[in-house]
């Protein structure tokens, strides 16, 4: 049986310098349930984002049920109060495409995960509801939209089908620009990438590569016909979706050149991280240029100023650049930029190594002041927070070592966190384990006593619970781990 687990989750909401933020001293939430009704206790987070045009929610991974249920519940406020009305979830331009269509399609949500999501993701019951809630909205005219912002491809549909699905794009074109033994050569070649890689078979690579550049070239060359008649919008995407194929087949060349990992601080090397915030820049004035977005990320790619961030116990620099700060640098400062939500989590991925807990922060550190307050969640306002502390809101810990935190002045990073006082692990099935409260009742306004227990004793359900867990890939269970690049 699942038990919630003492633990510092930060969910941190980061909003530009001309978004008119709320409050000074921390203030109380009733809950972190999609299920709630009575959304009151997130006004003061609401009056924070001001007219902000996109909000960045982001956790330091995805195994964090806690987490993923209050981004959920904060994402679903955004949509139904705000006017937000599209949603980019960590996965790659295309995976995003073909989720979007599975949805607005009609397909069953729980079936359109597997197809768009990477797996950490895709069995996360937490995030069932806003799911659900994008499935529905289809149902009566133009529903939420869904998008990615990866250049890797992260779904295994996406990585079996990809090449054939390019194919059909080129056959909009007539007569058709590749004939038919070029055909057969370029799905036998691409659908061989991981067995060249594997194989460490040189001719095999230096033919993928052969393949990609003449697609690109011959995409390049029949942009406009295309444009004709997919559409420049469906036309632009097909196009930032080679490029990503073809970066992330450069990226991974050289790093099996240089026989070595070419950051290890992180998991994502700069290219892909750049090429994030360029792509979320690209939804927010070429795709959607009239939407309101919401982009779930990880803490540490939201930083706003990475290169101020001191990595800790070595004392070295975060890397950077982030996929938020080149997508500022791209929107610019002002409130079209204003607000992202930031969750550390509290344990790594299970599939990389299983149970291991995090200790809460120093005595000084942000994550220690927090639990000060003796509030179950708290959202407290950085906006014109001076001094650096010590705090685990970039997630380090969870990839790189145990300890390992980050320095900051994070009103220069941030706005403000909402502080969620314990967690448990995300599950395949939407709820939450006995004992974890995800709202509070009467009294929920006032601290905590010193000697009460943050595990109330009484079961909770939020909400209410969709009738199935997602659906298991046939060929997997949830211990294998396909073998693709890990999500961003």
């Amino acid at each position: 049986m699942l038990r919630p687990r003492r633990s510092s989750i930060l969910l941190a909401v980061a909003c530009s310098v001309a978004a008119a933020c709320w409050g000074r001293g921390p203030v109380p939430i009733r809950s972190i349930d999609p299920g709630a009704t009575d959304t009151a206790d997130l006004a003061p987070l609401s009056a924070a984002l001001g007219d902000a045009r996109v909000v960045l929610l982001a956790t330091p991974g995805w195994s964090d049920g806690a987490a993923t249920l209050a981004m959920t519940r904060l994402t679903l406020h955004l949509v139904r109060t705000r006017g937000f009305d599209v949603v980019l979830l960590p996965t790659g331009l295309w995976d995003g495409k073909l989720l979007d269509e599975a949805l607005a399609g009609g397909l069953d949500w729980q079936v359109a995960a597997q197809l768009g999501l990477p797996r950490d993701l895709a069995i996360n019951g937490q995030l069932g509801p806003l799911l659900e809630h994008i499935w529905l909205s289809h149902l009566d005219g133009p529903g939420v939209r869904v998008g990615g912002y990866d250049m890797v491809q992260n779904s295994p549909r996406t990585l079996r089908t990809w090449p054939r699905e390019a194919l059909d794009v080129l056959a909009e074109i007539d007569p058709h620009p590749m004939d038919r033994d070029a055909r057969v050569s370029f799905l036998t070649v691409l659908e061989r990438i991981e067995a060249a890689f594997d194989a460490d078979d040189d001719d095999a690579l230096a033919s993928i590569w052969d393949e990609l550049t003449t697609f690109s070239g011959l995409l390049e060359h029949h942009a406009p016909a295309l444009a004709r008649t997919l559409g420049p919008t469906a036309t632009q995407l097909w196009r930032r979706s080679v490029d990503n194929v073809l970066l992330a087949f450069e990226h991974r060349l050289a790093a099996r050149d240089l026989d070595e990992v070419l950051e290890t601080l992180v998991p994502e090397h700069a290219d892909r991280r750049r090429r994030m915030g360029e792509l979320i820049a690209w939804h927010a004035t070429e795709h959607h240029p009239r939407s309101r977005i919401v982009v779930w990320t990880l803490a540490r790619h939201a930083l706003a100023r990475p290169g101020d961030a001191r990595v800790l116990p070595d004392d070295t620099p975060m890397p950077g650049p982030t996929p938020g700060s080149v997508a500022r640098a791209a929107l610019g400062p002002d409130a079209i930029w204003s607000c992202a939500v930031f969750t550390p989590g509290d344990r790594v991925e299970q599939a990389i190594r299983p149970g291991r807990r995090v200790r809460m922060g120093p005595d000084r550190s942000l994550d220690a002041e927090l639990d000060a307050t003796q509030r179950r969640f708290v959202f407290q306002s950085l906006a014109g927070a001076t001094g650096r502390r010590q705090s685990r809101l970039a997630g380090l810990d969870l990839v790189v070592a145990p300890g390992v935190t980050a320095e900051a002045a994070w009103g220069e990073q941030l706005d403000a966190v909402l502080w969620i006082g314990e967690t448990f692990d995300a599950s395949p099935r939407f709820g939450v384990p006995d004992g974890f409260q995800a709202t509070l009742g009467a009294g929920w306004d006032e601290p905590i006593p010193a000697s009460a227990s943050r595990a109330p004793p009484a079961p909770q359900t939020p909400g209410q619970s969709p009738a199935q867990p997602p659906a298991q890939p046939p060929s997997q269970t949830p211990s294998q781990t396909p073998s693709q690049a890990p999500s961003p």
